[in-house]
């Protein structure tokens, strides 16, 4: 892979040792949490695949960001108890010509799996926000990619 006139190579193997599993645990059959835009919308999961939505907003206003989370709640048996919620949401610039300022970069989620929040931009142009959805296991879901969902969403910023 070439980026910025720089050659990259990303080793993989198709050694039946080395597990790539970005939607299923095989262990324990956990999948990544779903995040939806609309309670009974497209179900996002796993890792981003292209832009989730697409937003409009004006430089002086704030953008509201609202989200439904859901996950199926499974754990290791080995696993501590914890009292995390079921499903947790972090926003961030992912990409974009200028600062953005979150209200609440990580709300938290109410009894229906709706959480929250509003972003407010520097200079006008193009961003692209990440959500990253983890379940109870927290950031990083523990090293395993079957605990987290990322979506990407545009934002176009008018003056």
């Amino acid at each position: 892979m070439v980026a910025n006139g720089q050659t990259t190579s990303v080793p993989m193997s198709l050694n039946p040792l080395w597990v790539i599993e970005p939607f299923k645990d095989a262990g324990i059959g956990n999948t990544p949490p779903l995040l939806r835009f609309e309670p009974e919308g497209i179900a996002y999961q796993g890792p981003p695949r292209g832009i989730a939505r697409t937003f409009s907003t004006k430089l002086s206003e704030e953008l509201t960001l609202t989200a439904w989370l859901t996950d199926d709640g499974l754990r290791p048996p080995e696993a501590r108890p914890n009292n995390n919620p079921p499903a947790t949401i972090t926003w961030s610039k992912f990409r974009g010509p200028g600062t953005v300022t979150f209200a609440d970069a990580k709300p938290k989620m109410d009894a229906d799996g709706k959480v929250s929040t509003s972003a407010t931009f520097g200079v006008p142009g193009e961003y692209i926000l990440r959500a990253q959805v983890n379940d109870a296991s927290g950031d990083g879901g523990g090293g395993f990619q079957c605990c987290w969902t990322n979506v990407h969403v545009k934002v176009s910023v008018s003056p």
